[in-house]
């Protein structure tokens, strides 16, 4: 059963079409990762989804609920963790989330889930502290404390790790896997790192469309199109814009910072005997090759930057 189904949905604010023919089905029990380069459209897909704003055309339904038609039932499956998520700052963990449990209507099952957070994010030790004066890691699982509070079977998690140092980070991911063993996780990031390291899919976005959906292993090896090569030449390469005249080579990046020797080549087509050819053809030795497998990166790179464009200045 899908918790998530958009079919053919598309929204537009005045003349500008923020989506575009965008249908996407997200499996009970997945975590999904959403990327996709600023105003792909992957805000407006949540809002639409968490019932900020209706689509202007086709279906948007959660956990069976369309958002238009029955959206109360649509939000009370959700819980939304916003990205910079608003917390009362003058008041403590603990009347927060107690707060929020009243906003719910828990009743009788409010001691119950207000324990199960607490002890799920880890905020035992900051129940009392004034939300102002905790980390931004510890606000983080306060925020996410909030959204799962009700049990909803869908979570929706907008850029949960931004402004996190690398040890809260470690610590978000572990608690999203966590979560994602009992719940259905839809997570809109910027760091692709986060959805190796989380998701069991990705779906990228590009100018109102989605343009890749699949495993991430999977959406690597299928939209990979272009091989790399790690080459080390006996000799300095005094110029290496050079490297850009091999036959087929597409992207050229130094390894080392300070080796001025070692490649990474991305080539559309050949491959080691070409780089070879020319490397004799050009009085240099390669001292050793290694092929490279394509990553997330430059999958995302391929689909969501355009070469043709003008550079942006400033």
């Amino acid at each position: 059963m899908n918790d998530i189904d958009v079919c053919d949905m598309e929204k537009s604010y005045g003349s500008v079409q923020a989506v575009r023919n965008v249908s996407l089905s997200i499996r009970r029990g997945e975590i999904v990762g959403l990327l996709g380069p600023n105003g792909a459209g992957k805000t407006t897909l949540i809002r639409a989804l968490v019932g900020y704003h209706f689509p202007s055309s086709g279906r948007v339904a959660v956990h069976g609920h369309d958002v238009v038609k029955e959206p109360i039932a649509a939000r009370a499956a959700i819980g939304y963790l916003p990205e910079d998520a608003p917390l009362y700052t003058e008041l403590t963990v603990r009347e927060i989330i107690e707060f929020c449990a009243g906003a719910h209507r828990l009743r009788r099952r409010a001691a119950e889930r207000i324990e199960y957070v607490i002890e799920t994010c880890g905020l035992a030790r900051v129940l009392d502290a004034d939300v102002r004066t905790i980390s931004r890691g510890f606000r983080q699982r306060a925020a996410l404390a909030t959204a799962i509070l009700h049990d909803p079977p869908i979570l929706i998690l907008d850029e949960p790790s931004t402004g996190l140092d690398p040890n809260q980070i470690v610590e978000i991911r572990g608690l999203i896997r966590s979560l994602g063993r009992k719940k259905t996780v839809l997570l809109s990031t910027h760091m692709l790192s986060e959805v190796e390291s989380v998701c069991d899919r990705v779906v990228i976005m590009n100018e109102g469309l989605i343009v890749a959906d699949g495993p991430t292993a999977e959406v690597v090896r299928s939209r990979g199109e272009s091989k790399a090569y790690c080459v080390r030449f006996t000799e300095r390469v005094e110029d290496p814009a050079r490297l850009s005249s091999i036959p087929g080579v597409v992207a050229v990046h130094l390894e080392h910072d300070r080796d001025d020797s070692v490649f990474v080549l991305e080539m559309a087509h050949g491959g080691g005997e070409t780089i070879f050819a020319w490397a004799v053809e050009n009085g240099l030795s390669v001292r050793e090759l290694t092929p490279r497998t394509a990553s997330l990166e430059q999958v995302f790179r391929s689909l969501t930057v355009d070469d043709d464009a003008p550079a942006n200045e400033g």
